[in-house]
């Protein structure tokens, strides 16, 4: 049985490169949360420095927000918030191993109090970004509440609709359940099978797609989306397309049109320069 996780600071989290506020905020936090490393720098260029620290949820957020792993908090200590401060983030799990990190979540703990407004305008436009839960240095210093940071974390995690997506998904941040199938295809084309994906409109079959992609490109195997609905692609003739699917496979830069005089060339193209390629046209 996994042990129950409980507030504090694990003993060996770095306090030297911390602030007073920071340490003062960091002290806050572990009240409600297990305060796990950190307390280093991450740099962004040559003057842009962020110190951060992991913290694990304890059962209070783990039963109201379905979170398990470790979470990256960064301390930005800018008066003006900059969106570079969602890079230190990236930069911060890119240094631990992808299983221990919470990909869904994140805090921003930033000297700018207009933080949260900012980040509302920077990620309204991206759909798929993770959720990002900000607090300012002031507030975080001056509040008491116990329920303070359960209840930011609340008004990020339920005004959102994690279903409510209207384009596909082009990362695996939001996709679930569908992982059995995506392998059952990827593995289909290393066998070199041929596979057909059926659905109604708005079911996930172009996400799929996408997620069966980047399967393959993780084992270096090469795969070209087409979109068939793109009016560029199917108002085409059939041999224009064609010499567009296989251009398209190869990367080429060769503009001659493909016609019935060229069907030596383009089975060259194929023989001498095509791997082995999954197509993926999206209907």
């Amino acid at each position: 049985m996994e042990k129950r996780v409980t507030p504090g600071i694990h003993p060996q989290v770095r306090l030297g490169l911390l602030g007073n506020d920071e340490i003062q905020i960091l002290n806050k936090i572990s009240r409600e949360w297990y305060v796990t490393a950190g307390g280093e720098e991450v740099k962004l260029g040559p003057t842009s420095k962020y110190r951060y620290i992991l913290i694990k949820p304890t059962e209070t957020y783990q039963e109201m927000f379905n979170l398990e792993r470790e979470i990256v908090v960064v301390f930005s200590p800018y008066e003006t918030f900059q969106p570079r401060t969602l890079d230190a983030i990236d930069s911060v799990v890119g240094k631990f191993q992808a299983l221990r990190m919470e990909r869904i979540c994140s805090v921003i703990i930033s000297k700018d109090n207009l933080t949260e407004d900012k980040l509302k305008d920077l990620l309204k436009s991206d759909q798929e970004a993770q959720i990002i839960v900000p607090f300012s240095y002031s507030e975080m210093l001056a509040q008491n509440d116990p329920y303070f940071m359960r209840n930011r974390f609340k008004r990020h995690f339920y005004t959102r609709d994690l279903f409510a997506f209207e384009s596909p998904l082009k990362k695996d941040l939001y996709f679930f359940g569908r992982n059995d199938l995506i392998h059952a295809i990827s593995n289909r084309h290393k066998s070199n099978e041929n596979s057909a994906l059926f659905g109604l409109r708005k079911t996930g079959k172009t996400s799929v797609i996408f997620g069966v992609e980047r399967s393959l490109s993780q084992t270096n195997d090469k795969t070209v989306f087409i979109d068939c609905q793109n009016p560029a692609f199917h108002l085409r003739r059939w041999n224009k397309a064609l010499y567009y699917v296989i251009s398209e496979s190869i990367r080429c830069s060769d503009k001659v049109g493909y016609g019935k005089g060229r069907a030596s060339r383009l089975r060259l193209m194929c023989e001498n320069q095509l791997p082995p390629t999954t197509l993926c046209p999206d209907h």
